[in-house]
């Protein structure tokens, strides 16, 4: 293999793996269609007028890193709310205690203004997951935010999620509505230096070769 063409191929893989920061990685419901109704998400830190909404997920064979959440809108947002990532007690199941906890278990969050504009919107959230069993989870009253907004239902659900929400209750029951929930990411950023370590190993081997 030429040294140039060894190049090539590191340009084209690890440019591949960049664009891949758009790609959904985990999803309830596609974007779009039209929506028949929203679930609110509000809270004030107490169990009792928190209404939060979530997805499960798992993470197998490798890390992933996630690079950003989103969700449908219904465009009548106000004041702040947060995404929250939590470990879940295995896969298919609720996030475990009191909503209202998530505030010291989440393993990484996000606050954010809620979206005045109906339709999608993409939040970055940095984190490395391990191999595991998880759930993203939007509401307020946490994190420091106030406020309230609705993420739509009427989706074209994708697969067999597991939507929950917590139904100003002290703990997350499972919600069967198809409610658009999503996460972005990328392979784990160790995955990608072994690839640049194999080309730059392979770029060596021909030098030598030369």
């Amino acid at each position: 293999m030429k040294l140039g063409l060894v190049a090539a191929v590191a340009a084209t893989l690890l440019s591949s793996a960049a664009s891949a920061a758009d790609h959904t990685l985990f999803e309830s419901a596609t974007s779009g269609g039209s929506p028949t109704g929203s679930y609110s998400v509000y809270g004030d830190g107490t169990s009792d007028n928190s209404n939060f909404i979530g997805l499960d997920f798992s993470v197998s064979g490798s890390p992933m890193a996630i690079t950003g959440v989103g969700a449908d809108f219904n465009g009548n947002g106000d004041g702040t709310i947060f995404a929250a990532i939590v470990a879940t007690p295995s896969a298919g199941a609720v996030p475990s205690g009191n909503p209202i906890d998530l505030a010291s278990s989440a393993l990484a969050y996000v606050t954010f203004a809620a979206s005045a504009v109906a339709g999608d919107e993409t939040i970055p959230l940095s984190v490395i997951l391990p191999v595991g069993d998880y759930a993203l989870v939007f509401g307020s009253g946490l994190f420091g935010t106030a406020g309230s907004d609705g993420l739509s239902d009427g989706h074209a659900t994708a697969g067999s999620p597991l939507v929950f929400a917590s139904f100003n209750s002290d703990t997350f029951s499972t919600y069967g509505y198809d409610t658009g929930m999503r996460l972005y990411g990328v392979p784990e950023p160790a995955t990608l230096a072994v690839l640049g370590f194999g080309l730059a190993g392979l770029a060596a081997v021909r030098r030598r070769r030369s």
